[in-house]
């Protein structure tokens, strides 16, 4: 059986599991909903008699909030506690004797989940656009072309984060704190919580040196033109370096991670 063969068998498997927990999908949905609602309304109140808050105006930023909701869901919290449940319960053990590269086949069950997870989510941004106004597309062509390359990457970023701070489950007896602190930070300085040029220059700065910023704030600003598309190449250098980084960091871990359980029995 040929390797591709093998992760699109997990492929499959994994989208018949979330079919079938469907309903914790869709009540995480509806959360996300709520914030981005509540979002939406902090938002009107402070643009409330002003053209433009921060370079935003009233309709840019109801089309932020929609592409911050949308990259939300995609790889959203139920995803990354299920990297720590793996650890925490033994079931690591069995994938280690599995034909399979462990970080590989983590990532393909989460690039399932995105595609499910993100199309009901780019759904129920286009119901609330229709609803509150806002939309999701881009200022022109050439940026929607360079911000799909950015969300991409975007995505292999916080799989990259999220695979990491499971990893840190090697060391705790629970998940739940570490997956709240990582997605805390990863909310704050992603941007997706409040654009980066809303913050003070010494944490704006910060934050685009850390690679969060490339989960939100720079593809979405992209997609809108706030980024001009000759910015736009060097931010997505960085986003794949950052990419990479994580993702051999991960590897370097996980290698020593595999000697951990050995030692202590699997």
């Amino acid at each position: 059986m040929s390797s591709f063969s093998k992760y699109a068998a997990l492929g499959s498997a994994t989208f018949q599991q979330r079919l079938a927990y469907r309903n914790v999908f869709f009540l995480h949905l509806a959360g996300q909903v709520m914030v981005l609602l509540s979002m939406y309304f902090v938002w009107r109140a402070v643009f409330a008699g002003q053209a433009s808050v921060g370079g935003f105006s009233w309709r840019e930023m109801q089309s932020y909030l929609l592409l911050t909701f949308v990259v939300n869901g995609v790889i959203g919290m139920h995803s990354e506690l299920m990297l720590s449940y793996r650890i925490l319960d033994g079931s690591v053990a069995v994938d280690l004797l599995k034909p399979l590269d462990y970080q590989v086949a983590r990532l393909t069950e989460a690039l399932v989940t995105a595609l499910l997870e993100g199309g009901a989510a780019v759904f129920g941004a286009i119901a609330i656009a229709l609803a509150l106004g806002g939309t999701l597309l881009p200022a022109d062509a050439l940026h929607g072309a360079l911000s799909l390359v950015s969300f991409a990457l975007g995505i292999f970023i916080k799989f990259g984060i999220v695979f990491l701070a499971g990893l840190a489950c090697f060391w705790t007896t629970n998940g739940w704190g570490i997956s709240w602190a990582q997605s805390a930070v990863s909310q704050l300085l992603s941007g997706a919580l409040v654009p980066l040029s809303f913050f003070p220059g010494w944490l704006r700065q910060l934050a685009e040196w850390l690679p969060f910023h490339g989960m939100a704030y720079t593809p979405i600003a992209i997609h809108l033109g706030k980024i001009d598309a000759r910015a736009a190449i060097p931010l997505l250098v960085q986003q794949l370096a950052w990419a990479v980084a994580l993702w051999l960091g991960a590897r370097a871990l996980w290698s020593v991670m595999v000697r951990k359980i050995t030692i202590h029995g699997g």
